[in-house]
């Protein structure tokens, strides 16, 4: 049984989801912060601490939005990203849309279909892993790195139908619409058959009331959060009212499909993310830390490599026994291709866990960088700068231990589904596929225990 309540019927929720204004402002916001991110970052002080676009980029922001977004808003957060603003202003022609629905098609090709999918945004999105080390300590590579994001965008808006940067390219993206199906909100019609019998689809389409769908996502027959952006210009497009924005069970759309190959190989570099993060920035393995910060070619590659053998390990690590369980079956592609969603939460919570530990570490940067966003010895806050701080230290050693248990335990219980779908008429068999994947999970959380406390008391 379903279990959801429709926040929509809340009427602080409803006024917020319809009025076009709270959008807008939360967007000005984001965009003024994107904005004087890139500018610090090109003419503030070269040191990474004391630059507000290092700080509050890879500190500030990315602590919201591992916190917050990704366990439990998800794809909100593309509602009030700044980087499509500006390719979807031109595609407009309005923020608030002279004609609703009345935009100027500068383009109507949709992105190639052979490039489709998530192979872009993973490409990129291990680039990111590699140039982590890097990117958090530079802020001229942090703002170079937003301005190229901005013109990819933008170039892509001019060139394909709406927001076929968000959906293909987007390096972050992709990871926000694999966690999203682990959220405990979503967007869905209330009667199929509502929508089956309207026929103007304005959801889509667009109305004097809304632009209509950017993702190129038709409610009518959503199942799942990955692809649905939760701009609600379906919602406000609908003068059926067949739309709710639903408060759900967690993971409730986790096992709803049988992955497609780039969503599990998507999963995995999350994997490779959780386990390799606490280990470069916390100093567990200093040589590691000192690889990821590289200077020259053949540091790029070794680091590259490093990122690789890392994916290939959690990778063979994950999937081989439950290959060798099922090599001669019939289902074994569907399986592997399943068998990595059931890492989700426990790399999810481990991730949370060192972000909430590099933030407790880092305080007084954010203090500092907003009193003095340049670098240049600006008192804005009228404060002395800060000096370097960690905040109850052990306190979030063991708040992040606490969430790795809590993952690992959510983890089991999504195998449990996992056998129960594909072992229901085999119970031995389904015996052994639960005890391998409970060590595997076990394996894999006392090493991130081991490498949060290696490097957690630095």
């Amino acid at each position: 049984m379903v279990y959801t309540y429709n926040l929509l019927e809340k009427k602080v929720v409803r006024t917020l989801v319809y009025s076009r204004s709270t959008q807008l402002i939360l967007l000005l916001l984001t965009s003024l912060g994107y904005s004087l991110a890139i500018f610090t970052g090109l003419f503030g002080s070269p040191v990474g601490s004391a630059n507000f676009s290092t700080i509050w980029v890879w500190l500030v922001w990315w602590g919201v939005f591992v916190i917050l977004f990704l366990p439990f808003f998800g794809r909100l957060w593309c509602a009030v990203c700044p980087i499509p603003v500006a390719g979807e202003y031109i595609q407009r022609r309005s923020f608030f849309g002279g004609s609703f629905g009345q935009r100027i098609k500068l383009s109507p090709k949709f992105f190639p279909s052979q490039f489709q999918g998530m192979w872009i945004s993973n490409t990129l999105f291990f680039l990111f892993a590699v140039f982590a080390g890097k990117l958090t300590t530079d802020p001229r590579l942090t703002a170079l790195t937003l301005i190229v994001l901005l013109l990819t965008s933008l170039t892509t808006a001019v060139k394909f139908r709406e927001r076929s940067f968000c959906r293909h390219i987007c390096p972050i993206g992709g990871s926000i619409g694999v966690y999203s199906l682990l959220n405990p909100i979503e967007l869905r019609v209330k009667s199929t058959e509502i929508c089956k019998g309207h026929k103007s689809k304005d959801c889509v389409f667009g109305n004097e009331e809304s632009f209509g769908c950017p993702w190129m996502v038709y409610p009518g027959t959503l199942k799942s959060n990955q692809n649905c952006g939760l701009c609600m210009e379906c919602v406000r497009a609908c003068n059926l009212e067949n739309i709710s924005l639903n408060l759900r069970l967690l993971d409730d759309d986790l096992l709803k499909e049988v992955p497609k190959p780039e969503e599990a190989v998507r999963v995995m570099l999350l994997m490779v993310i959780s386990v390799m993060y606490p280990v470069v920035f916390l100093g567990t393995w200093n040589s590691l830390t000192m690889l990821s910060n590289f200077n020259s070619l053949l540091g790029l590659i070794g680091f590259s490599l490093v990122v690789a053998i890392t994916l290939a390990i959690v990778s063979i690590y994950f999937l081989l026994p439950n290959y060798l369980l099922r090599k001669k079956d019939e289902t074994v592609k569907s399986l592997l291709a399943t068998v990595p969603m059931y890492t989700l939460p426990i790399g999810l919570t481990n991730l949370v866990g060192f972000t909430l530990l590099i933030m407790s570490r880092n305080m007084s940067y954010i203090v500092n960088t907003l009193n003095d966003p340049f670098g240049v010895g600006w008192r804005l806050l009228g404060i002395t700068p800060l000096k370097y701080s960690s905040l109850l230290p052990q306190l979030f050693i063991a708040l992040s231990s606490l969430l790795i248990i809590a993952g690992m335990y959510w983890s089991t219980k999504i195998v449990d589904r996992i056998s129960r779908q594909y072992f229901f008429d085999r119970p031995d068999t389904s015996l052994i596929f639960r005890v391998t994947n409970y060590l595997l999970l076990f394996g894999m959380a006392l090493f991130m225990l081991t490498t949060l406390y290696g490097g957690g008391t630095l």
